[in-house]
């Protein structure tokens, strides 16, 4: 409590323990009381003025009010007394001071115990309610050199406390071999979702990556220094699969026999539709979908396979395209793993010397992180 908020009494009268007794019964915090001989000094707060003034008048107390001055206030009227500069190079001199103490000794550790810390700055003369004597430089790599397994250590001065913070090698290890835990792309694609767990990003949406590209670094940044750690987590990307197929005017050419067989499927949110074996030696695939509903998030995949046979001559190539682009987009569907959400298809026809060419390319979204 400070001297703004409280009042002096001096009370003459002998038996100080029943004043006090008073005063307390009637709900009144007595903040100090001091006996001087023949009358008793009370300290009480300024807010119950009222009732101390009615209490004493009710029990026809001699009272005066004395006039109270805090540390403080004597404070500010010596240091006014003595003049602004007088004040001024106390406390530059007083700030100096206390600039160079240890108050302290903050430690920030998972695994070192604190009292091994502060045992290896004391041997260099730092404790607490000393005055630092030795570079921040000088306790890091003490602690590095004298601690069994710390790999880290960094000091800094913040006023008057020194803030510690060290960390060990994994696994006991003083170095570690920040290439061989990463994680690299599997797959060339362009970066859609990345997901951390331990380590460090070293890819970002948007950006496109090669297969062995690094995606997750092993190790994460402390400071200036780098902390070898296990990388773990999960990266997406958006990939493209092709496939071909070919046309001549002197290569065999697929015509149905007339034969077929078909099957129906659910697909939910885009993911690949399942394929099943017709017992035909050769086949078409033509691949229907229907939608279940606007608010639903399945259709409905019909796969139909038409059993073909091989005869020449080979008939115009637009006759045969749609088949062509169809077989291409199969061969395509074949190569998407399981869990790849498909996003987009379309198929390509190039002219070559002795036919034509019809690529087909199929984009979707799967990890990337091998």
């Amino acid at each position: 409590m400070t001297g703004k908020n409280l009042v002096c009494f001096e009370i003459f009268e002998l038996n100080h323990g029943r004043i006090l007794s008073k005063i307390r019964a009637e709900g009144i915090y007595v903040e100090k009381a001091v006996s001087k001989g023949r009358s008793l000094l009370v300290y009480c707060r300024k807010k119950q003025l009222s009732n101390i003034i009615a209490l004493f008048d009710r029990m026809c107390y001699n009272y005066k009010s004395v006039e109270y001055e805090s540390f403080v206030g004597r404070l500010l009227r010596r240091v006014k007394s003595g003049g602004i500069l007088a004040a001024a190079a106390v406390y530059t001199a007083l700030a100096l001071y206390a600039n160079g103490l240890v108050l302290d000794v903050n430690v920030r550790s998972e695994t070192v115990p604190r009292t091994e810390v502060v045992e290896v700055l004391k041997n260099l003369g730092v404790e607490e309610g000393k005055r630092l004597t030795v570079s921040e430089t000088e306790m890091e790599n003490a602690i590095i050199k004298n601690i069994d397994g710390v790999s880290f250590a960094s000091v800094k001065k913040s006023g008057c406390r020194l803030n510690v913070t060290v960390k060990e090698s994994l696994d006991g290890e003083r170095f570690f071999d920040f290439d061989k835990s990463v994680i690299r792309a599997s797959k060339s694609a362009v970066v859609t979702r990345v997901i951390v767990w331990s380590g460090t990003a070293e890819c970002s949406v948007g950006k496109a990556v090669k297969e062995g590209d690094v995606l997750i670094g092993g190790y994460y940044t402390v400071g200036d220094q780098k902390v070898g750690t296990a990388a773990s987590g999960e990266v997406y990307g958006k990939c493209y699969f092709t496939a071909e197929t070919f046309y001549g005017p002197n290569v065999k050419t697929a015509r149905r026999t007339g034969r077929s067989r078909k099957k129906t499927f659910l697909s939910f949110f885009g993911k690949k539709q399942a394929s099943f074996d017709p017992g035909f030696q050769s086949y078409e695939t033509v691949i229907t979908e229907k939608t279940a509903g606007i608010f639903l998030p399945y259709k409905y995949v019909t796969v139909e396979c038409f059993e073909t046979e091989y005869v020449l001559p080979a008939p115009d190539f637009e006759v045969v395209r749609e088949r062509l682009e169809q077989e291409a987009m199969a061969l395509c569907l074949q190569k998407i793993p399981p869990s790849a959400i498909v996003s987009g298809g379309w198929t390509e026809v190039r002219k070559v010397m002795d036919g034509y060419v019809v690529r087909a390319t199929v984009e979707a979204e799967m990890r990337i992180d091998s």
